[in-house]
Formats: structure tokens, sequence, C-alpha cells
């Protein structure tokens, strides 16, 4: 977690775009900024399922 922060607060390199998130939703904001919010694009999910999920 330090590590994650550290980079987030860090400066930006010359010409780089970052934003730190912490949501699915800020995340979509970023990425309209981005490449435009008249973009179409898909959201792909993925779980992880809880070892006692998983047969033997």
């Amino acid at each position: 977690m330090r590590k994650t922060l550290e980079h987030c607060e860090a400066d930006r390199v010359r010409g780089e775009t970052r934003m730190c998130v912490n949501s699915v939703e800020s995340m979509l904001k970023f990425v309209d900024t981005i490449i435009g919010s008249e973009a179409k694009y898909d959201i792909l999910t993925t779980n992880n399922p809880s070892p006692s999920a998983i047969p033997l």
C-alpha cells in the first residue's frame, strides 16, 4: 500500500498523463478524459473465486 501511495503522489514525468483512482467509476471518468466521452468502449470485469469454491 505504501509503494502505491508513493507512486501515486510522486511527481509526474514530463508528458505523462496520470490519475490515481480508487474506484471503477473514477477510472471510467479518467478514461473519458483521455479518449473522449463520446468514444464507445466495453468494460470487462473478472473475479477470483474463493479457495473454498474451487473443486479439488
